[in-house]
Formats: structure tokens, sequence, C-alpha cells
């Protein structure tokens, strides 16, 4: 080892970006880096935590890379002639690795142990050996030079946006034991003490609330206790600033009408923002108050949601009857009834999403947009059940948006377009909406447009348009498993000459209990017309 401090960094908490640690090794002596690692979602998957770099070739190369289940540590990667760079990934089968498989390795702390020696190298996870590669019949001697080689590694995002933190990073002589260091100093992590609540679920670290509209209304308590990274309560006189975030862009909760703060905190019989101050933590317990007084669809499904996760896993597993009978226990539990028709379409809507991908990629990992967009055009129409009117191309250059791909599609992008896209083509499959969808004179409903794009047509050349003018769109905020995924939007300008947006609930107006009992309902373009602040139908104006 040389004289360099073995412990990285000052701070005990690194971004993953920012870690960085220069040492010099004597191979022949061999060392030990160690370190507990915390990985957020990664966009792409392989994903580079850690890239080597040989100062005296000039050379750098990937060194711990995480896949879905699976983390690789390719220790003599700069030796190698097809070594990948840490902006690829790709790992061809001859370059000598060790892989581990590693369950669910996002939204928790890993302990990493990497043991090299002039024999072997070891890859050690949460203190016990992973995998272990022998060098001896590989290693080219020509192309190592004698003593130290000076070797940095820092943990990088890259292209794949791998975000994360480092804690307690050392560089250690490979005598001492990595099984010592798992255990010496864990990481400490704010945790909901589930005892304390109810109706509030936590999920890698997002509180999820069993809500819906505006009867479900409520205030929710709950205790945050400090754990370490093995579960155990940690009393340690530490001070928690809370705030309530957006899951979907971590932007904070805004007050209600009234003013009142999303989050509070107490001292002494007093509430108070607990944004405002700190709150200490007492034997490592904290208590806050979660006072949302808006739980309705225009929180577009950020502060309460059913598990889309959950739903997936069940709905490839059981029967139409067994999820239909989930979907109304959902709707007890919760005290609304919104939820009912997303969980219903769950099953069909991954199971025709998975033939539908499968037929699309040829088990390809990414396939070009282009080449995908009739088989997407085909599975609309389709479900839709009306093959008079296709998609047009601003059609699919929404759907791109929404899926998140440019030239390029992977599974990952198409299941984000699917679910927006199959809740839409099964609210066009009733007749009545299928009725105004293929209507050309008036075109009722004119495609697939943003909010902004319904607002700019909704501008003359001298401001608004008269009051009472409209256009139909589908929201595109609202995916599935979203209560309002597959539901209309009426955009009009209002009496008072402003924009106004109304979500229309279909679910109510021809609801399966008006088909029983034989009752004639208008069509909804006369119910449109019926209300007082619509009168007049709008066009789109599509600006280039």
């Amino acid at each position: 080892m040389g004289e360099n401090n073995p412990i990285i960094g000052e701070k005990d908490y690194i971004l993953l970006k920012d870690f960085k640690v220069e040492t010099e090794v004597d191979e022949e002596k061999g060392f030990i880096l160690c370190f507990w690692v915390y990985i957020f979602d990664s966009k792409t998957f392989p994903a580079t935590i850690l890239k080597q770099v040989y100062a005296e070739t000039n050379t750098s190369s990937s060194l711990l890379v995480l896949n879905e289940t699976t983390l690789t540590l390719l220790p003599l990667a700069c030796l190698h002639n097809e070594a990948p760079g840490p902006g690829n990934t790709e790992l061809p089968s001859e370059v000598p690795k060790v892989t581990a498989a590693i369950e669910r390795p996002q939204h928790k702390w890993i302990h990493i142990g990497y043991e090299a020696s002039s024999d072997f190298v070891r890859l050690y996870v949460n203190g016990e050996i992973a995998g272990e590669l022998l060098l001896s019949s590989m290693l080219n001697q020509d192309s190592i030079p004698n003593g130290s080689r000076k070797r940095t590694l820092i943990g990088i995002s890259g292209d794949s946006n791998l975000e994360g933190f480092i804690h307690d990073a050392m560089v250690l002589p490979s005598m001492l034991s990595i099984k010592d260091q798992y255990v010496k100093d864990p990481p400490l992590r704010l945790s909901i003490d589930e005892s304390s609540i109810s109706d509030i679920e936590e999920d890698n670290g997002f509180w999820n609330i069993v809500g819906g509209k505006a009867s479900c209304r409520r205030i929710f308590s709950l205790d945050v206790v400090l754990l370490n990274a093995f579960g155990q309560l940690v009393n340690k006189e530490v001070e928690v600033v809370a705030s309530l975030l957006y899951a979907h862009n971590r932007l904070p909760v805004e007050k209600t009408n009234d003013e009142e703060p999303p989050l509070l905190a107490g001292c002494d019989g007093i509430e108070f923002a607990s944004s405002d101050r700190p709150s200490k933590l007492s034997k490592g317990r904290a208590s806050f108050k979660l006072k949302i007084s808006k739980l309705s669809s225009k929180c577009d499904n950020r502060q309460f949601c059913i598990k889309s996760i959950l739903l997936k896993e069940i709905a490839t597993t059981i029967s139409d009857d067994e999820i239909s009978g989930f979907a109304d226990q959902v709707s007890v539990y919760s005290g609304c009834s919104h939820h009912r028709h997303q969980i219903k379409m769950a099953k069909r809507l991954i199971d025709e999403g998975t033939i539908a991908w499968n037929s699309i990629s040829q088990n390809n990992l990414r396939v070009q947009w282009e080449s995908a967009v009739f088989e997407i055009e085909e599975q609309f129409m389709k479900i839709a059940c009306c093959t008079t009117r296709s998609l047009s191309q601003q059609d699919f250059e929404l759907l791109r948006k929404i899926a998140g791909c440019q030239d390029y599609m992977a599974q990952e992008n198409f299941e984000k377009m699917w679910c927006w896209l199959y809740p839409v083509a099964l609210t066009l499959s009733s007749d009545r909406i299928k009725a105004m969808w293929k209507s050309t004179s008036p075109k009722w409903i004119e495609g697939f447009i943003t909010k902004e794009e319904a607002e700019l047509s909704l501008q003359g050349p001298r401001g608004l348009q008269e009051p009472g003018t409209f256009i139909l769109r589908f929201p595109t905020s609202r995916s599935w498993p979203h209560p309002d995924a597959g539901s209309l939007v009426v955009t009009y300008v209002g009496n008072d000459y402003a924009l106004h947006h109304r979500l229309l609930y279909l679910d109510n107006v021809y609801s399966s209990g008006v088909r029983e009992v034989n009752v004639k309902v208008k069509p909804l373009q006369d119910m449109l017309f019926e209300e007082p602040e619509l009168s007049r139908l709008g066009r789109i104006t599509r600006r280039h």
C-alpha cells in the first residue's frame, strides 16, 4: 500500500458521480477495495457503477457493472484488447469477469468488496464471497510492468444516468477481512414505521397512499425511524428536515387553497410546516402528519397510486374473475370506485402488450421506431375495433414523445407508450365514442394532441376565440394505472375569456346500469352542447 489515506473522502456519504480515489497499490501484495453503494433507478442496463483508469497506459474501462439481476466485476478489462469503455458496457464473452446474482439491487444499501492479488480476484456481496476468478492462466506477463501501478476508480452516471451514493469506501491491505468491514459501519436510512400508520405503503422510498376523489380526503399520521442497513433501530441525535415531493419529478407538493402545508411536524404540542425547521429524532424516531385536502385525479397519479408492479405480477397468474374480485376489493378498501376500471383492464393490457412487443422486437433489445409504427397501428385499430381510421404522422410523433425515445425504442419505452395508448384504444371501442372518432364532418376528435396544442388552437389572431369554443382530447398525463387513463378532456374558452379543462366521466354517462334498463341515452355530442359553456366545436391548428 502507498501512504495515501485509506478513507476515501471526508463525508460519510458521497454521490456516486463524485466518488474518486487514487492510490498506489503493489499487485504482488494485493489490496482490498470495499464500500457500501445505494443505487436509484437506472434507465438502461447494463450500467457502469465504477470504472478503472490506468495512468501508465492512459486507458480506462468498466470495473463494476450492474445489470437487472447481476453484478459483474471486470478486473482485467484494461489488459484486454477488446475491453469495453465506460460508455460501452456490452461485455464480450471472452473478457475475464466475475458475475454474481443479486436480487433487486436498486433502492437498498449493498456492501461490495473487491479483493485483488497476483493469483486471483474475488467479488464480495454483503460480506460473503460471491465469485472468484483465478488469474494464473490468463495474465499476459509481458503486458504487465513491474512495481506499483496507479489505478483510479470513479463512480460515473454516463449515458445510463445512474444515480446513487457511496458510503465508507476504503482501500485496505489484503490481510484484512472484508467481513469485518461489512459489519463495522453500516449506513443509515430513514424508514416509515409500518406499525404506526394505515393506508400508507412504502415502495422504494416513495409513500403510496390509497386515495381517490374528493370524497377520499383524509389526514395521515406516521412515524419515521432511523435504521441502519441491517434494519436495526439507531438511537442517534440527528435532525430531520422533511419535505413532501411528487415522485415523478421531485418537485414540492403545493400548499392547499387555505395555505396549509401538506406535511406537518410537531413540537411541544405545536404543529408547523415540516420544511420550515428541522425535527429532532427522539430515540431514533420522529412523527409527521400528512395533510392533503385534494386527493383527486388532478394529482396525476402522484399522491396516490395502485401499485402497477403488483398488478403486473398478479395479472399474469390469476383469472379474469379473480381480477374483477380484486378490483372490487380495492374499491371497497379505498372508499371509491375510480380504480376498478384500470384494474379490470390490467390482464388484457399486460398480455396483449407482451404479445405486441414480442412481435415488434423479435427478441432484439431495441428496435427502430419507424419499423414499429405499423405493428403499433395494427394493434391500436384492433383494440379500438375501428378499421376505417388510421393514425396520422402527428399521432405517431406524440406516441414517440410519450414513449420517451428517438430513432430506437427499447421495451421500457414501448411499455410507457402502451400504458397510455391501450386505455385510449379501449375507450374508442365504445360504440358512442367510436362514432365520434370515425366522424370526419365534423371531426369531433382530431387525433392525439397535447394540452399545449389544444390551447394554441383556441387562440385567434386577436386573442382567444369566442366563448364556448371547445376541443376534445385525450390527456397525455393519464397513463395506466391512473384511474382517469383513457378518459376524454374538453378544453374550452369560458365566458370569462379564459381557457379551462374539464375531465369527462364517461363511466357515469354510459354505465352498465343504464344499458340494462334500456334507457335511451343521448349521443355524447348532444350532451356536450347542452352544457351552458360549450357551444362551438373548434379545430386543431398545429404550428411548425
